[in-house]
């Protein structure tokens, strides 16, 4: 099953809400980012609402462009470098932890971390790792 598939069949018989094409433009034009092609599908799946996605995580559309300014806080407020400007913030969960796009790869950093760690190869693992436990993956 491609990811396209596995999107489908996760948001079935929820009542989701995807991104147009426009939007997504818009946030890559805004951000200086060109998205990863499994997340731009992800963002049109259920890029607007998911409702019981990532409970107590901000991913939505309308939130990723506050998310690259509240990770430079966190990262900041850490004593931490920001992130280059290659990185893109997609998941911010309780404001302490979040997960951004660096180098094609899926990183995450959480408060009091020396630095941010590689967790993920692609997007599309780490929906698959979510998809599996039902909660963010830590």
């Amino acid at each position: 099953m491609n990811f396209k598939e596995v999107l489908l069949q996760y948001s079935s018989n929820r009542a989701v809400i995807g991104c147009q094409e426009d939007e997504i433009v818009a946030i890559e034009k805004k951000t200086g980012t060109i998205l990863p092609k499994d997340y731009r599908q992800f963002l049109k799946q259920m890029g607007r609402s998911a409702p019981d996605f990532f409970v107590g995580s901000d991913f939505e559309y309308e939130k990723l462009s506050d998310l690259q300014e509240w990770a430079t806080d966190l990262l900041s407020e850490s004593d931490l470098s920001p992130l280059g400007n290659d990185a893109f913030v997609f998941m911010m969960h309780q404001g302490c932890q979040f997960y951004f796009f660096q180098n094609g790869k899926v990183n995450y950093y959480m408060e009091g971390e020396k630095e941010p760690e590689v967790r993920f190869s692609t997007f599309e693992e780490f929906f698959n790792e979510y998809a599996k436990q039902r909660t963010p993956p830590v």
